[in-house]
């Protein structure tokens, strides 16, 4: 039988989805919901010291990661953003606050966390391909074995660093 699901996981989970595909579907001309869903997102969860640090950490993994892979021609951009546009990087964000709350069971447990990451890095940014928010420079498969080396190291650092902190309980 599967433990009982808080609400706030669930509502956070759902505010992530809607703020990845407002992103992935209008680009910047999302910000009319991503900015108050990601708003939502910080109340819904009571936000900690460990969230905004979290925030800090995956702001500069977003602009360090994806803006390298734009900049080298990995990936690209139906817009004329030269580096990381503000929707992608709303969604990174977003991403921080799911991390003590509804993916709190992945990360919590390294092993998982590598694995989810490794899968499901990939499988967002062909999600978005698919949607038409980015293009990629090179075949599929290889750059999605690059994004899931880059995802499974990405989740794995942050379910290691997470055992690191005071707390990891999250919507209490």
């Amino acid at each position: 039988m599967l433990a009982r699901i808080p609400y706030q996981y669930i509502i956070n989970f759902a505010l992530f989805q809607t703020i990845w595909f407002a992103g992935a579907l209008w680009a910047n001309s999302s910000l009319w919901i991503t900015l108050p869903c990601l708003i939502a997102l910080c109340l819904n969860i009571k936000i900690g010291v460990t969230d905004l640090k979290l925030l800090s950490i995956c702001a500069v993994l977003g602009l360090i990661i994806d803006g390298s892979l734009i900049q080298s021609g990995l990936f690209i951009l139906p817009s004329t953003s030269s580096w990381l546009p503000l929707w992608l990087w709303l969604i990174w964000l977003a991403f921080a606050l799911t991390l003590r709350h509804s993916l709190s069971y992945i990360i919590g447990n390294t092993k998982l966390a590598f694995v989810a990451g490794a899968i499901f890095g990939p499988v967002a940014y062909n999600g978005g391909k698919a949607l038409g928010a980015i293009e990629f420079g090179l075949p599929n498969w290889v750059i999605s074995l690059i994004l899931a080396s880059i995802w499974g190291v990405i989740m794995l650092g942050l379910s290691l660093w997470l055992k690191h902190q005071p707390s990891t309980t999250a919507c209490n």
